[in-house]
């Protein structure tokens, strides 16, 4: 897996998490642990950014 797969895959699940509970935490990636779906949603945001500003 290369790494635009990777954050590709990272921002997955951020986004999904961002969708649940506002009270719910959830493991969303074992390297961040649990996160807030406001957290989700910036890091989701954030890694957005990111890939854009990737090299294809």
């Amino acid at each position: 897996m290369d790494k635009r797969e990777e954050v590709r895959e990272i921002m997955d699940m951020a986004i999904k998490a961002g969708e649940g509970n506002e009270t719910e935490h959830q493991n969303l990636y074992p390297m961040f642990g649990s996160l807030s779906n406001d957290m989700a949603k910036g890091l989701a945001m954030g890694l957005g950014l990111m890939l854009r500003e990737m090299p294809r």
